[in-house]
């Protein structure tokens, strides 16, 4: 069995095994992947669409675990699910190879760098308003406000108020 099918294994068992033991746990950190990897996304979707190359999409930190390579980017999980990250080349002034190369980051103008960095947080934002319009359209109709009841010497009945 080589390295790669260990790991797969160790993976599958050790997600397996906190599912049953901690499912609660297992949930948070699945939720957690799902977000990091919407915020990701957004980096990386608005720096291509900026004409930058991004070389690495990553949920998870450390070594992956599993990836695959579609066009120019590697697409990884990784086992610390603390976080991800997308490597855009020339992030990093001192990358090399990145000062020739007219779609590293430093090399872009100043707007597609800005709608890079502001990509994660957009999507975050994106994300928010479809839950919170998924959410109103399940139950919505049940949180309608009204007036049960008024007293009678109060402003509101002064006004002509009226429960019901």
């Amino acid at each position: 069995m080589d390295n790669e099918r260990i790991k797969l294994l160790g993976l599958v068992v050790g997600a397996i095994a906190l599912i049953v033991l901690k499912p609660a746990l297992a949930a948070g950190i699945f939720l957690f992947g799902v977000v990091v990897g919407l915020h990701e996304a957004g980096h990386m979707i608005c720096a291509k669409k900026a004409g930058m190359r991004v070389d690495a999409f990553s949920i998870g930190m450390g070594p992956a675990l599993w990836s695959f390579q579609r066009g120019e980017t590697e697409y990884r999980i990784a086992p610390i699910p603390f976080g991800g990250y997308v490597h855009i080349v020339g992030l990093d002034p001192e990358e090399e190879g990145a000062a020739d190369d007219p779609r590293a980051f430093d090399n872009r103008p100043l707007w597609a760098r800005a709608l890079a960095i502001f990509g994660g947080p957009l999507a975050n934002y994106l994300t928010a308003m479809v839950l919170v319009v998924l959410v109103m359209m399940a139950w919505g109709g049940r949180w309608a406000v009204g007036v049960v009841s008024v007293s009678d010497k109060s402003p509101a009945a002064a006004a002509g108020l009226q429960g019901g």
